[in-house]
């Protein structure tokens, strides 16, 4: 199960998907982790590493009442792509810190639309949508430079908006 991608050199990160819900309050998450280099397509090393990290979730009543529900949900507006470059599809991963209004629009280096993948209300919380190098007619696009546009307009009337690059390699 991948839990997390990870830049090398990396020495530490959150672990924002993570939900507890037996109510445990543990002092420590587990991990077991090896390093994949996606472009690659090896491993560092075959053997998994353990290592371990801080419990510091946040806890949230949940709807039934029956107990706690542990959930890290985002605490300001973000938008990644990974793997990038990428070669046939690349995940766009996006936090909400509140409910909002969102728009996801790919587009090329003319600055034509080339996909809209979201336009609709959400919920606060983390998002992964998959692009697969595909427009909206569902035709592969060429390779070359792209760009992902998140705008967001949160329910008190915040807006964030950030567009960042992204190569697709054939």
């Amino acid at each position: 199960m991948l839990l997390a991608t990870l830049n090398r050199g990396t020495l530490s990160w959150i672990d924002i998907e993570y939900v507890l819900s037996s109510g445990c309050p543990c002092e420590n998450i587990n991990y077991d982790v090896r390093a994949y280099y996606a472009v690659e397509q090896t491993y560092a090393r075959p053997a998994w590493i353990g290592v371990q990290g801080e419990n510091n979730i946040q806890s949230k009543p949940n709807s039934s009442n029956t107990g706690p529900e542990f959930l890290a949900g985002p605490t300001e507006y973000s938008i990644t792509a990974y793997p990038n470059p990428f070669n046939p599809t690349t995940q766009i991963r996006y936090g909400l810190p509140q409910q909002s209004t969102v728009k996801l629009t790919i587009y090329n280096v003319v600055g034509q639309e080339v996909i809209r993948l979201a336009d609709e209300n959400q919920n606060a919380g983390y998002y992964t949508t998959r692009w697969d190098g595909l427009n909206a007619l569902g035709n592969p696009v060429t390779s070359g430079l792209y760009f992902y546009k998140l705008e967001a307009r949160g329910t008190d009337g915040h807006t964030f908006t950030e567009v960042k690059k992204m190569l697709l390699l054939k």
